[in-house]
């Protein structure tokens, strides 16, 4: 309604903060494929990623559905 995007996140910031602490490689903590695409695109090499493990539970049954369905979030 607002008129923004799903995601108008920029991982460019936190990117050149990891590189100035001499990161050049991480494992993400993430269900969402667009931040690993992200982290790459901005120069972090991503060797893995952790999930995180939301079971379903009635209440944000819709929600985990909603960014499956609507971003490919990994919700394995």
């Amino acid at each position: 309604m607002l008129g923004w995007g799903a995601d108008e996140r920029n991982f460019l910031v936190g990117a050149t903060m990891l590189r100035l602490m001499g990161v050049k490689r991480v494992r993400l903590l993430t269900n969402n494929p667009d931040k690993i695409d992200a982290m790459i695109a901005c120069g972090i090499e991503v060797a893995g990623r952790e999930p995180h493990l939301f079971a379903p539970n009635g209440v944000n049954d819709e929600y985990l559905a909603t960014k499956a369905a609507r971003f490919g979030h990994m919700l394995d």
